[in-house]
């Protein structure tokens, strides 16, 4: 029985209680070694597998299924994973073919296309199986399962599974809210491989009371422990039940009946191992040898521990005998040690000859996979060994393509160890370090390039421009874009003579840094160097190349010419996500509105199609962009919250800052102002912090344009005046010009029109040169407010809606509306006033914008008449995630494409469409795509 646990298994019991309901729950146990994580897993399982309390007879108990990291396995991808699934995989014909073959890829059951030649992903990419495919596809097969009976899934020592593993893991645990699954993580402390449960629900143990120690030593031992013996075993294990049932077993009969006093262990874990260790010991050194190769061995094969043994001539069958019961035993065809800490105490207690001796022999056995034998051959190896070293590098390439990010750096530096050609080994520590990063493991991606760059050769101009770029793509992503822009623009200078490739991807690199830092300066260099290029690009970088080439002559010539057609048709073509999405944001800025908002969705539609989570993390930065200016603010607050949660979950800090802004702006737009100012100010903080310029303008901004809905004129020039100052972090132009047209509005009502005259020049030289229809309608917006002659004014605001008539910017024109309604009422012009002011509230409350529409409402108030408040539609019932489904039902897709697409599980779907459901009084998908087309969803 259990001493001492109840609280622990009360609380295992309500997430068992959660999944039998069917609303999915996830608990990790952390603790020490020995402080009985697996213990109460155990009684998990059998409260699982018995019927549920109060169920009806013949109720079926949960499935259960299991799996344990071993340190051994730890740097093979997606062991742990595999080991949980196995008993599913008769079934994976039920996945979408995207994620099965992801996951047949990731358990090496297929082969993963090699990574194709081109730019670096983003972080957790590559061409074979994602991560976020293989994550998806873990939890659509562990849905399937559970949809037969509630499911529990149970992962001990956490801590040893591979980090592949452990990330499908957690993506699972997150999603799990409408599954009937319970997932149990045993996590034992260890600084050495710390795990990040954020978001997860934690129980940390804590040694047993003194009354359930004490019981639990009379289970064990009954009257053979003194009482001398009792109270000092109790105070020197601190309650650790394991401690408790083993230390005892360590002292001699004069110290269990306390005429010796047992001595103080330092640390716990230790006296643990060095106990279990003298119990090996205390066998002959042909047993010892044999325990060491299964401890070696790791993942508890019998078969490659037996032919390992009949290569050192020891005799396996000794194995299953009663006098090794209390160290190991078999079961079938896999051997298990009494307790992770035994199997550390026979490895680590070994010689290192020895140890080298089994791996050897191991390696040899010719059992088990090329992994397993590349790394036996490595442990084995004295010294250099570019065979080895070569092995291991093959089998890198393969786990690179199973996205195992960190056990193929692990692999390529241990290959880099083995290698005493200097610039071979260089390469492997930069593909080490390359590894790292897309792992999400930026600081040993670091570290690994120190080495890299340590040990180049001054003449080896391809290795130091691999550093730089590495080096400027984490600061991009995850550092300060402004030390990245230092570090790629003279890179791309270089390279170009070196290697035009590499030159390409330091340049797009470079001039993605420079736009997230704001700095504008150095596009006139990146512009001649992309001149250089160009004829040397091949593909979508070419492309890429002339769309970049186009704007910069936008911005030179005095009269600027459209975009040639057949360069916008060879867009259209594209077809990589990342190229998409960089294409989308250059057409965006020639003032090709159209042609960009087309080719982020297809950047964004593509980077879904192949799991390319940390691609679509910033893909959706566009397509947010377009929704804001559509006025589909719902829309757009259920893009920004998933972009968020990807951006955070693939290690892009960066990009999140900057989902994080727009949220916030969101939530001020929507009326949600406490909310929207304290995100804002977070972001704040944090975009100061990494001098990131997008973020922090976006910020001020937001709060500029929230003052003056609230009528608060003088705070919004406040804050644009701030943004155009910059201060320590340098504005972001683009973000800064786009908002001028409300720093003119507020300006204007503040009665401080020369606030900013100065720059209205500017921004009007950069609307005429983009010649872009929405930009047209702001500038005529502008020059009306400006207009000293009523007649004059007139004439510009009727112009500026006319524009505005020409594409979908809701809420911008709306705002236009506003101030002509205003303008013609301060003129006495009442009955003409309310025909805009009316037009402008209708738009605001049907987009969702309740703060300007209450600016609008007391408007058409003061002019004489009420307006009645529209009565809030069903839809905006919603939650961001049941928009996005609703979204892709109403275009057509089914339930496990629409899973797909949003990396959730078929059941999940299925569960957010009956709320909706419920919440619009409908019941049938015809009915909720009639209603989606009659009233589109804010």
């Amino acid at each position: 029985m259990l001493h001492g646990r109840e609280s622990e298994l009360v609380a295992i019991g309500r997430v068992l209680a959660g999944a039998r309901a069917g609303d999915g729950g996830v608990l990790a146990l952390r603790g020490e070694p020995g402080i009985g994580k697996s213990a109460l897993l155990d009684a998990a399982i059998a409260t699982a597998r018995a019927a549920a309390p109060g169920a009806a007879p013949g109720t079926a108990p949960m499935r259960v299924l299991r799996a344990v990291g071993v340190e051994a396995e730890s740097a093979l991808a997606y062991a742990t994973l595999h080991q949980l699934l196995l008993p599913l995989l008769d079934h994976a014909d039920v996945l979408p073919p995207p994620q099965r073959r992801a996951l047949d890829c990731a358990f090496g059951l297929a082969e993963s296309e090699p990574a194709a030649p081109g730019e670096p992903a983003a972080p957790g990419e590559t061409a074979g199986a994602t991560p976020f495919l293989v994550g998806v596809a873990a939890l659509t097969l562990l849905s399937e399962a559970a949809g037969e009976r509630p499911l529990l899934c149970v992962v001990d020592d956490l801590q040893w599974a591979d980090a592949a593993s452990r990330d499908a893991l957690a993506f699972a645990a997150r999603r799990l809210r409408a599954e009937p699954i319970a997932l149990l993580l045993g996590i034992r402390d260890d600084e050495a491989v710390p795990v990040d449960t954020a978001g997860i629900a934690e129980l940390r143990l804590t040694g047993l009371g003194d009354g359930d120690a004490s019981a639990l030593l009379d289970e064990r031992w009954g009257n053979r422990v003194a009482p001398a013996t009792r109270e000092a075993l109790m105070r020197v294990t601190g309650g650790n039940p394991l401690a408790l049932i083993e230390l005892p077993g360590a002292l001699t009969g004069w110290q269990l009946a306390g005429h010796d006093p047992a001595r103080e262990p330092l640390p716990l874990a230790g006296e643990l191992e060095q106990a279990f260790l003298e119990r090996a010991r205390r066998r002959g050194p042909a047993v010892q040898r044999l325990l060491l190769l299964a401890a070696a061995e790791g993942s508890g094969q019998l078969a490659t521990i037996r032919a390992a043994a009949d290569l050192l001539e020891l005799d396996a069958s000794a194995l299953d005998s009663a006098g090794l019961a209390e160290l190991v035993h078999v079961d079938g065809a896999m051997v298990a040690f009494h307790h992770p800490l035994v199997r550390s105490a026979v490895y680590h207690g070994a010689s290192a000859a020895d140890r080298r001796a089994a791996h050897a022999a191991l390696a040899r056995s010719g059992v088990g996979d090329d992994s397993r034998r590349a790394w036996h051959r490595a442990a084995a190896a004295e010294g250099p060994d570019e065979e080895v070293a070569r092995e291991l590098e093959c089998s890198a390439e393969k786990t690179l393509r199973r996205s195992g990010h960190a056990a193929a750096a692990a692999e390529l530096a241990r290959a880099a160890e083995l290698t005493s050609d200097e610039p071979l080994r260089v390469r492997r520590l930069l593909g080490a370090a390359d590894a790292a990063w897309h792992g999400g493991d930026t600081g040993r991606a670091l570290a690994l390039l120190d080495a890299a760059e340590g040990r180049a050769e001054p003449g080896d101009d391809v290795a130091q421009l691999d550093v730089r770029l590495l080096r400027g793509l984490i600061e991009q992503r995850s550092g300060i874009p402004e030390e990245s822009v230092a570090l790629l623009v003279p890179a791309a200078e270089e390279a170009v003579a070196i290697d035009p490739h590499r030159a390409v991807r330091l340049l797009n690199a470079a001039a993605d840094s420079a736009f997230h830092a704001g700095d504008l300066t150095v596009m006139d260099q990146l512009a001649g160097l992309a001149q250089r290029m160009a004829p040397l690009a091949e593909g979508d970088d070419a492309e890429v190349l002339r769309l970049m080439l186009a704007r910069v002559a936008m911005a030179q010539e005095e009269h600027p010419q459209p975009l040639p057609a057949e360069l916008a048709a060879a867009l259209e073509r594209l077809d990589a996500p990342e190229s998409l999405a960089r294409a989308g944001g250059l057409a965006w800025g020639v003032g090709e509105y159209d042609l960009g908002r087309r080719l982020r969705a297809r950047s964004v539609a593509q980077a879904r199609t192949r799991g390319a989570a940390g691609t679509l993390a910033w893909a959706l930065a566009g397509v947010v962009v377009d929704d804001l200016m559509r006025g589909d603010f719902a829309t757009a607050e259920a893009n920004a919250q998933e972009a968020l949660r990807l951006a955070r979950e693939t290690g892009q800090p960066n990009t999140a800052c900057l989902h994080a802004a727009t949220l916030g702006n969101l939530a001020l737009l929507r009326g949600r102002e406490e909310e929207g100012v304290a995100q804002l100010a977070a972001v704040l903080e944090e975009a100061m912090r990494r001098r990131l310029a997008h973020p922090l303008t976006s910020v001020r901004a937001a709060l500029a344009d929230a003052a003056l809905a609230r009528g608060r004129a003088d705070e919004a020039v406040a804050q644009f005046e701030q943004m155009w100052r910059g201060g320590p972090v340098p504005h972001h132009p683009g973000i800064a010009h786009y908002s001028l047209a409300a720093f003119v509005e507020a300006s204007v009502r503040a009665g401080r029109p020369e606030a900013c005259r100065d720059l209205f020049a500017g921004y009007e030289e950069w609307v005429l040169r983009t010649g872009a229809m929405p930009m047209l309608a702001q500038l005529d917006r502008c020059r009306a407010l400006y207009a000293e002659d009523p007649a004059e004014a007139e004439r510009l605001f009727e112009r500026s809606l006319e524009l505005h008539a020409g594409n979908d910017q809701r809420f911008d024109e709306a705002r236009t509306e506003l101030l002509f309604g205003e303008f013609l009422r301060r003129e006495r012009r009442r009955v003409d006033a309310r025909v805009h002011l009316r037009a402008a509230l209708d738009t605001f409350e049907r987009i969702g914008a309740p703060v300007w529409a209450e600016r609008a409402r007391a408007e058409l108030r003061a002019s004489g008449e009420t307006a009645r408040r529209r009565d809030p539609s069903t839809i905006d019932q919603l939650t961001p995630q049941e928009l996005q489904i609703v979204r892709s039902v109403a275009g057509g897709a089914m339930n496990r494409e629409v899973a797909a697409q949003l990396f959730i599980s078929p059941r999940t779907v299925d569960y957010h469409l009956r709320k909706v459901f419920r919440k619009l009084g409908i019941s049938s998908r015809a009915e909720l795509i009639r209603l989606e087309l009659q009233e589109p969803v804010r």
